[in-house]
Parts: structure tokens; C-alpha cells; sequence
């Protein structure tokens, strides 16, 4: 017989936080792919093209989708959910420490500062929490 533990309040705060944020990725992602162009010239920077647009639309259509999947495994406590949170999460950090590496801390990066910040918060959490990985556990 298999004990199924209940979710923790944190999972299922974590599970309505990825919620939200999956469906602004989505909506921002289709935003910015509905005109790349338009987008590209509002940007005061020449080295940033219509294609790095488009890359950047599809990169948050495709993180939002998988924050949606991770949201509702969060919710029902799949142990692939688990997984693909802590995917997600070294993926975004990963992403937003580049960012900051390459830009350098300026007054536009200070949100990658946070995302670094709060991704290790949640990295710590998913992996270290004896209740979270007794609810995620078969």
C-alpha cells in the first residue's frame, strides 16, 4: 500500500505562483510574436534584430507552456512535476545569470538579479523540504 502525503502549503503556493507566470509567458511570448518587427525597432539597440525577437517570443511561449505543465503537476503532486520544477528552475537561472554575465548589472538586469535570487530559493526548497519530498514521492 502506497501513503500519499498531502501537499505542502509551499507546493501549493508554488503551484499558483507557476500558474500566473505561465499564463504571462504565454500572453507575453504571442505578444511579441505577433509583431517581431515592430518590437525590434522600438528597441534603442542595433545589434538586436527581428530574429532575436522572434527567439525571444518563442523562448517565453515555450518556458510558459512548461511553467503551465509544472503548475498543474505542482497541484495534483506528480513526481514528473518535481522533476520538470527543478528543470525549469535551473533552466531560468541559468538564462538570467547569462544575461546578467553578458549585459553586466544595469539598471534593465536588476529583475535577473531577483530571478537568480528567488530560482535558488526555490531550487533549495524543492530539494531540501522533507515535506515536499514526501508529497512528490511514489
Amino acid at each position: 500500500m502506497t501513503v500519499k502525503y498531502a501537499r505542502p502549503f509551499g507546493v501549493t503556493l508554488l503551484a499558483i505562483v507557476g500558474f500566473l507566470v505561465a499564463l504571462f509567458l504565454i500572453a507575453a511570448g504571442a505578444l511579441i510574436l505577433d509583431d517581431p518587427a515592430g518590437m525590434a525597432a522600438e528597441i534603442d539597440d542595433p545589434d538586436i534584430s527581428e530574429d532575436d525577437v522572434k527567439m525571444t517570443g518563442y523562448i517565453a511561449l515555450a518556458i510558459g507552456i512548461f511553467a503551465l505543465l509544472m503548475a498543474i503537476g505542482f497541484w495534483t503532486t506528480q513526481t514528473w512535476a518535481w522533476i520538470l520544477g527543478i528543470l525549469i528552475t535551473l533552466a531560468v537561472i541559468g538564462y538570467s545569470a547569462y544575461i546578467l554575465y553578458t549585459i553586466g548589472l544595469q539598471e534593465k538586469t536588476y529583475g535577473d538579479v531577483g530571478v537568480v535570487v528567488g530560482g535558488l530559493i526555490m531550487l533549495g526548497y524543492l530539494l531540501f523540504d522533507k515535506d515536499v519530498r514526501l508529497a512528490f514521492s511514489d
